[in-house]
Parts: structure tokens; C-alpha cells; sequence
């Protein structure tokens, strides 16, 4: 039987998955959601595809996690390959916490869930799924003068579009979050590699991760090759997006680099490591991680996002 929506999510947004499924099936909506449908015995993979193909639409719950995750991508490519253009609306993206959209998915337009109250989530969320050309409001929409110029959505202040160095600070700040939550979910596949790696070849020698990854990629098994494909494919897929795009802002936003302090060592650090992943990693499947605190000495500014965070804050007041 061929159900409404198929759910994709990430585990930390389950809770915000099954309200959603929750929400759709009180309005006579079907669904399959991994947390209801998918059984202890069953292959997770097949029962994933299975669930893609037999629903009308599928569902993104987006968030830094989302975008972080590996194995949520053959789950929204597959609906966005039967719908590029979107004008069967296959792929409906739902956000529910601040993060900036990659590649391909950057030309769909999402909903926001996350900052609402739970009847304006709700109504959201109806809007967003339903065959509607239009959504108008039932009711007059009130006067904006008499609210805050620049309400609160989430932990950070949101600027005015008037300031395109506070919305570039904004973004960069959303891309900041996705990365690092890519490298943390990276960094656990990393270190079950390193140390499978390490105790089945008895090596007792002290190599920084990538010079160890690609010194013993000739002599690991099958399974090692799966792991180190899956860290490289965060390398490959995420990381050297997230990165052009944060220097890509940096580059056209110079006034913004001379407004806080950390922002100029955390393009260099972009430069050296997009320099890297062009000129080393694309052309070396033996390398999975790119570095460049170590050698190159361009380390990551620690801290950086604290100074975006309390730069959007100190000026949003007076963006208007």
C-alpha cells in the first residue's frame, strides 16, 4: 500500500520525527517513520529503500545532524533525483533547528519548524505538506511595527536582511554548527578505525591520523575499507562544502573579517585546508581526513563561533 510520507531523520531528531508523524496521521495523513515501522530482524537498508520508493513524499527533518549524517543521504538523493526541478514536490525539506543547506539541496525551499509555539508548528507543518498553490492567511496578518525589529530564533538574535554583514555573520555561524557536528560523528568512525587498525597489525608506533590512515590503507580488510570510506565520504560530502562556502562568505564580505578578531586566522585556515583537499585529497583515495593544525600550523581558531555569536548580538539592536 503506498503511504503519504516516508520520514528521513537523523536519531538526535527523533522526538521532532515522530511529532511530525504524530501530527500527520491525526490529519489523515499515512507515514512511515523508522522509530514505528522498521522491526528488530529486518535489513535496515532494504526497509529504507523500500520505504522511499513506496511513499508519494518524502520528508526531510533537517538540522546539523541531519546534514552531518552519511546515511541520511541516499535517503533525500534518491527523492531528489525523481524531482530535480521540484515541481512534483517530492522532497519537502522541514526545519527544525539553524543550519545551512549543501549543494543541490540549497535550490529546494523549506519550512521552519524550530522556534515556533506548537499550534504555529503545527499549522506549518499542514501548510507545508498540503496541495495548496497559495497560502493565504485567514486572518489579517498584524501590524509589524508594534513587535521587536529582531526577535530571538533559537540561541542567536537573527538580523535584519538590511545588514548583509549581519546575515553573512548569521550564516557563517550556521555552517560553523553543521561542520562541527560533522567532524564530532566523523570523529567516532575515525577512532574505532584507528583503533581497529592499530590492534589487528599490532602497530605500537605514534602517527597523527592522517599520515596513519594512509601509510596502513594497503594492508586493511574489508570491513577497515568500509569505515575508511564512510570518514572520507564526511570529507568529501560535508566538510569541503561547508568549508568553500564559509570562505566563499569571507571573501565577499571584507568589512565582516575586519569586525572580529578571529574571523581573518579562520579564513586562512579554510585556504590552506581547501588548498589540501584540492591539490592532495581528491586525487589520493588512500587519504580520508585532511589536517592542516599539525604541519601546515594553521589550526582552527578555537572560539571563533563565541565571537560570532556575541558580534550578532552586540549590533543586531542597531541594524535597522
Amino acid at each position: 500500500m503506498v503511504k503519504d510520507f516516508f520520514i528521513s531523520y537523523n536519531r538526535a531528531d527523533k522526538e521532532w520525527a515522530e511529532w511530525i508523524a504524530w501530527t500527520l496521521e491525526s490529519e489523515e495523513y499515512t507515514t512511515v517513520i523508522q522509530a514505528w515501522d522498521f522491526r528488530p530482524g529486518q535489513n535496515f537498508v532494504l526497509e529504507m529503500q523500500r520505504a522511499a520508493a513506496d511513499c508519494k513524499r518524502t520528508l526531510m527533518v533537517l538540522s546539523p545532524d541531519y546534514l552531518a549524517s552519511v546515511f541520511t543521504q541516499p535517503e533525500w538523493a534518491s527523492a531528489f533525483a525523481q524531482d530535480p526541478t521540484g515541481e512534483k514536490r517530492i522532497l519537502i525539506p522541514l526545519r527544525v533547528r539553524p543550519c545551512e543547506l549543501p549543494g543541490l539541496l540549497r535550490t529546494i525551499i523549506y519550512c521552519d519548524l524550530g522556534g515556533l509555539t506548537q499550534d504555529d508548528a503545527k499549522t506549518t507543518l499542514i501548510n507545508a505538506v498540503r496541495e495548496l498553490e497559495r497560502v493565504k492567511p485567514e486572518v489579517q496578518p498584524a501590524f509589524p511595527g508594534s513587535k521587536p525589529a529582531y526577535p530571538a530564533s533559537g540561541k542567536t538574535a537573527r538580523p535584519s536582511r538590511k545588514n548583509p554583514e549581519l546575515l553573512a555573520a548569521a550564516e557563517i555561524l550556521d555552517l560553523l554548527t553543521t561542520t562541527w557536528t560533522t567532524f564530532v560523528a566523523q570523529a567516532r568512525i575515525r577512532n574505532d578505525l584507528h583503533e581497529t587498525v592499530r590492534k589487528r597489525l599490532g602497530i605500537t608506533e605514534h602517527l597523527e591520523y592522517e599520515r596513519f590512515f594512509q601509510r596502513f590503507y594497503p594492508e586493511m580488510n574489508e570491513e577497515e575499507l568500509h569505515l575508511h570510506k564512510t570518514v572520507r565520504a564526511y570529507t568529501s560530502n560535508v566538510l569541503s562544502e561547508y568549508n568553500r562556502r564559509i570562505l566563499d562568505i569571507l571573501q565577499e564580505h571584507p568589512g565582516l573579517l575586519a569586525s572580529v578578531r578571529q574571523l581573518p586566522e579562520l579564513k586562512r585556515h579554510l585556504i590552506v585546508w581547501l588548498a589540501k583537499f584540492n591539490g592532495v585529497f581528491a586525487s589520493t583515495p588512500s587519504m580520508c581526513l585532511v589536517y592542516v593544525g599539525v604541519e601546515e600550523e594553521v589550526a582552527f581558531p578555537k572560539g571563533v563561533e563565541k565571537e560570532l555569536e556575541t558580534y550578532i548580538a552586540r549590533h543586531t539592536d542597531d541594524s535597522g
